[in-house]
C-alpha cells in the first residue's frame, strides 16, 4: 500500500469505534492524572517532567492501539519526504497565521498595555530551551497523530463523511484541553485550530503531517515566548 493511504486494511466499523472510545478515554485520563501528579509537588523541573512523560505515555498508548490491537503500520500517520520545502514553508506560515489570529489579537482585544520586559532573568534560556522541545518534539507530534491523524481518519472511515471527521476529531481536541484548564474563552481558539489543522491536513494530504506539526508546535512556542517576553496589563 501507498505510504500516505491511512486505511491500510479494512476493520469493522464496532472495531473502529470500539478502538477511537480506547483511545478517548485514554485522552481524557492523562491530563486529569497530569493535573493531579503536577499538583502534588512544588518543584518546577519534576512538573516539566510528569509533563513530558506523560505525552510519551500517550504516544506509546497510540503505537500499541494501531500496531498491536488493530495490526496495522504507523506509516500512514508518517512524514512523507516529497516536498520537503513546501511542508516546511506551509507549517511556518501557519503557525504564524494562528498566532497572529487566534494568540495576539485576542490578548490585544482584552489588554491595554503590552510592554517589552527588558528584565527578562537569565534562567529564562532554560525555560526557552524547555518550551521549544516540549511543544515541537512531544506536543505537537503526539497531540496530530492523534487528532489530526488517527481520529480524522478512523472517524472518516467508520462514517464515510470528511465533515463528520474534521468536527469529530476537533471536539476530541478541545475535550482534553478542556479537562486539563477548564472552561473559558480560550476554548475558542482551541476549537479554531483544531478546524484549521484538520482542514489542512485533509487539503494536504500527500504531506501535510510535518505541515500540521510545525503549525501547531510554532503557534504553541512563539505564544510561550510572547508570555515570557513582554508584560501584558
Amino acid at each position: 500500500m501507498k505510504k500516505n493511504n491511512v486505511i491500510e486494511m479494512p476493520l469493522k466499523k464496532s472495531v473502529l469505534w470500539r478502538d477511537m472510545i480506547i483511545l478517548f478515554v485514554c485522552s481524557m485520563a492523562i491530563p486529569y492524572l497530569v493535573q493531579y501528579f503536577v499538583g502534588l509537588t512544588e518543584d518546577q523541573s519534576l512538573k516539566k517532567f510528569i509533563q513530558m512523560v506523560s505525552v510519551v505515555i500517550w504516544y506509546f498508548v497510540l503505537w500499541v492501539l494501531i500496531t498491536k490491537v488493530e495490526r496495522r503500520s504507523m506509516a500512514a500517520f508518517d512524514y512523507e519526504d516529497r516536498y520537503l520545502g513546501r511542508q516546511i514553508l506551509w507549517g511556518i506560515l501557519l503557525g504564524i497565521a494562528l498566532f497572529l489570529v487566534l494568540g495576539l489579537v485576542p490578548i490585544l482585544l482584552r489588554t491595554t498595555t503590552i510592554l517589552f520586559n527588558p528584565f527578562t532573568p537569565e534562567s529564562v534560556k532554560g525555560q526557552l530551551l524547555y518550551e521549544f522541545v516540549y511543544n515541537f518534539f512531544f506536543v505537537a507530534q503526539v497531540e496530530e497523530k492523534v487528532f489530526r491523524g488517527y481520529y480524522l481518519a478512523r472517524v472518516e472511515e467508520a462514517t464515510g463523511s470528511k465533515f463528520i471527521a474534521v468536527l469529530g476529531s476537533t471536539i476530541l481536541f478541545v475535550i482534553p484541553h478542556m479537562i486539563a484548564r477548564g472552561i473559558g474563552t480560550y476554548l475558542v481558539s482551541t476549537s479554531v485550530m483544531g478546524l484549521v489543522l484538520a482542514l489542512t491536513r485533509l487539503r494536504l494530504k500527500t504531506y501535510s503531517m510535518l505541515t500540521v506539526v510545525l503549525a501547531h508546535g510554532l503557534y504553541n512556542f512563539i505564544l510561550n515566548i510572547f508570555g515570557l517576553y513582554w508584560i501584558i496589563f
